[in-house]
């Protein structure tokens, strides 16, 4: 079983271990041993819509996340997918107020709209 580095995370993982009753523990433990594991959790996500296995592929690797790692020419590999959105209510938006912005993304050349809440 592999453990974060990040004290945090450690703390999660210990918490849904004592949170799983042995039995659950075991029937995870017979679904990951099952040959086509990937592509069960694949088919069920989203199950009423047909197709776009690569985008729920992409998805659930986002969802699940990964490992983070340094590779020999010193990259570093992110393990986790950082959500890049803020949610607002519409009542904190009109007391505290929103603004939003059109900036260029440096990278791709597109805009987006960036939100801001004040």
């Amino acid at each position: 079983m592999w453990f974060g580095k990040n004290m945090e995370e450690v703390v999660v993982v210990v918490e849904l271990i004592t949170k799983l009753h042995e039995e659950e523990l075991d029937e995870v433990n017979q679904m990951i041993k099952t040959p086509d594991f990937f592509n069960k959790l694949v088919d069920s996500m989203a199950p009423t819509v047909f197709g776009h296995q690569d985008i729920k592929r992409a998805i659930l690797l986002m969802l699940l996340g990964g490992v983070h790692m340094f590779t020999h020419e010193g990259i570093n590999i992110r393990g986790h997918q950082f959500s890049r959105s803020f949610y607002t209510s519409g009542k904190s938006t009109y007391v505290v107020g929103l603004a939003a912005t059109v900036a260029k993304e440096p990278e791709t050349g597109e805009f987006c709209i960036e939100i801001l809440v004040l």
